[in-house]
């Protein structure tokens, strides 16, 4: 779900995961709403028409049920982007983009967008969402930021822009607990081991990222490095970091 989610507004998504994190009775209550709502679409698909589906996508339950399934992360498949629920993909398939929106990821559009144009996507969005860390950015490998959170929170991240690479994102683990390595591919770069490690000549190395070196935040913590596949993951990761 976390993957098909129709829902792109920011405040709203890191509003409603705060409260999942904070409010056992609400989450437990959402886990419950989620469930049963996935057993009726699953009834209501096979005979409706798109235009019922579309319909049905517009109700603030329905809009209620993809809130809190990208919130959630359920029913995603790490393996696929096949959804395993085809009810709920032909929902969010047929909710009508707004202006401005990106393509709900999974769809065709987005899930056969190469690197390159991922990288510059999540680029842009990143210009939008958060301001150039006073350093700046490097020339050609990677771009640094500093988002602010809902409490106010300095939070910097970096983006490999450059190379033939991955697209990863660099953040702080404690910033971004709780995103399941189902949806996201992640790897953990303790801080322990800066300066640690051993090249094949035997020198001792950074261990991580050499555009990460400069920032403070991140220089020598306990970091998570995030392969995005889209920009919904890019999306889910900022709406953590708001909330921090």
């Amino acid at each position: 779900v976390a993957a098909l989610g129709g829902i792109r507004d920011r405040s709203c998504l890191a509003l409603t995961m705060g409260r999942m994190r904070e409010d056992t009775i609400f989450r437990d209550a959402a886990h419950h709403f989620l469930r049963l709502f996935d057993r009726m679409l699953i009834d209501f698909e096979p005979d409706s028409t798109d235009e019922e589906i579309a319909d049905l996508s517009e109700t603030r339950t329905a809009r209620a049920f993809m809130l809190l399934g990208r919130v959630t992360g359920a029913s995603t498949d790490r393996h696929s982007s096949r959804c395993p629920f085809p009810p709920f993909r032909r929902m969010v398939r047929l909710q009508p983009l707004q202006a401005g929106q990106m393509p709900a990821a999974g769809s065709s559009r987005d899930t056969l967008m190469d690197r390159t144009k991922l990288k510059a996507a999540c680029t842009e969005r990143l210009d939008t969402l958060a301001a150039i860390h006073k350093i700046g950015h490097e020339a050609n490998h990677a771009n640094r930021y500093v988002l602010r959170s809902a409490k106010g929170t300095s939070v910097e991240i970096m983006f490999e822009k450059g190379g033939t690479g991955n697209a990863n994102l660099w953040v702080r683990s404690d910033f971004a607990p709780g995103i399941s390595t189902d949806r996201i591919e992640q790897r953990s770069y303790p801080g322990r081991q800066v300066n640690t490690l051993t090249n094949n000549k035997g020198k001792k190395v950074y261990g991580r990222h050499s555009g990460l070196r400069p920032m403070e935040q991140l220089a020598t913590a306990d970091l998570t490095r995030f392969t995005l596949s889209t920009v919904a993951d890019l999306d889910q990761i900022i709406s953590v970091l708001r909330a921090a």
